[in-house]
């Protein structure tokens, strides 16, 4: 089991992706405000109708985590001089575990 953190911009039909600095940056923004439970909901639904034009960068990502894994592997057994045969392979469909919808504040007066 390996997690992984990803995160877009946009809708989720013309998303564009954040690379690992951008996203973590997310991570560390600190709420200034409440949206109502309805607005919620209609933009979760909003991202989960949309996972079918995220899926591809989702496996690519699944992918390419699961060859940096094997590498590390790899490296780790040459190191130690150890034997054997590796193999990494990335499950599909990967679990989503959380969906964070991060709006601006509204600048009042405009």
């Amino acid at each position: 089991e390996d997690a992984d953190l990803l995160g877009f911009e946009g809708s989720p039909d013309q998303a564009r992706w954040l690379n690992r600095e951008q996203a973590e940056k997310l991570l560390l923004a600190a709420p200034t405000g409440n949206v109502v439970p309805e607005q919620i909901r209609d933009f979760l639904q909003v991202v989960l109708d949309g996972m079918p034009h995220l899926t591809t960068r989702l496996e690519d990502a699944c992918d390419e985590r699961a060859e940096a894994l094997l590498q590390a592997h790899r490296r780790v057994r040459q190191a130690a001089k150890a034997k054997g045969t590796l193999r990494v392979e990335a499950q599909r469909p990967p679990d989503v575990l959380g969906i964070y919808v991060l709006l601006p504040m509204p600048v009042k007066g405009v």
